[in-house]
């Protein structure tokens, strides 16, 4: 048995540097060793990402200093910036915005592909995913549950005090979601006509303890808190 370690990651948080490099040999080193638990530093200006970093997969965990003093800013169009696979990884205690002028974007995106594994046993907690004024999220967080083989869907997920601000489409998108709970925090949509949260596909048992504006337009599987 291996104790689980810290690694604690120096990003130049500047509003300025590119910290992709910095990030994603973290991410690598983690990967090869018992440093499962990938530390982020405090700062008063964001930690700055030009390009999408590395996936966060099976047992890797991205932990910043609190939602009000580690931001991560990314600086993309219609990409994913943090991308969850496989089984069992942790986002907590941190924040997220798109860079000036940046659109399209998922925030935090769950994606499940055909592993052996299967996807899910993720936990998302104590996440403030925003934007800042010129820019955008598409989706702040997304759920790709689309597996088509067993087991299906994106399994057992944990949201826990996450809020998320200014989808151009939802706020948050629960897809293929089976056993997924929330708890505090909320969803709300800061301009247009769609509605905050979608729950679609086969998704079951999902519980909202959330706030949420505008409703969820479309909801299957949805148990009510």
């Amino acid at each position: 048995m291996f104790a689980t370690l810290t690694l604690v990651v120096a990003l130049v948080c500047d509003g300025v540097t590119d910290n992709t490099a910095i990030l994603n040999n973290a991410i690598a080193q983690a990967n090869a060793t018992n440093e499962k638990i990938i530390e982020l530093p405090a700062s008063n200006k964001p930690c700055v990402f030009n390009s999408q970093p590395t996936p966060i997969t099976d047992g890797l965990s991205l932990v910043g200093q609190g939602k009000s003093n580690t931001t991560l800013q990314f600086n993309q169009n219609n990409l994913t910036f943090i991308r969850l696979r496989e089984q069992g990884s942790t986002i907590a205690n941190l924040s997220l915005t798109p860079g000036p002028n940046n659109s399209g974007s998922i925030g935090i995106g769950v994606q499940c592909d055909n592993g052996p594994s299967g996807c899910g046993n993720h936990v998302i907690e104590h996440i403030w995913v925003s934007s800042i004024y010129g820019s955008t999220w598409g989706v702040p967080i997304n759920v790709d549950g689309n597996r088509t083989v067993a087991p299906l869907g994106a399994r057992t997920l944990f949201f826990n005090d996450v809020s998320v601000f200014n989808g151009e489409y939802w706020s948050v998108v629960l897809h293929n979601c089976i056993s997924c709970e929330w708890f505090g925090g909320g969803a709300y949509r800061g301009a247009g006509t769609t509605d905050a949260v979608y729950v679609g596909g086969t998704s079951t048992n999902v519980r909202l303890d959330m706030t949420y504006n505008r409703g969820t337009a479309v909801v299957s599987g949805l148990r009510n808190p």
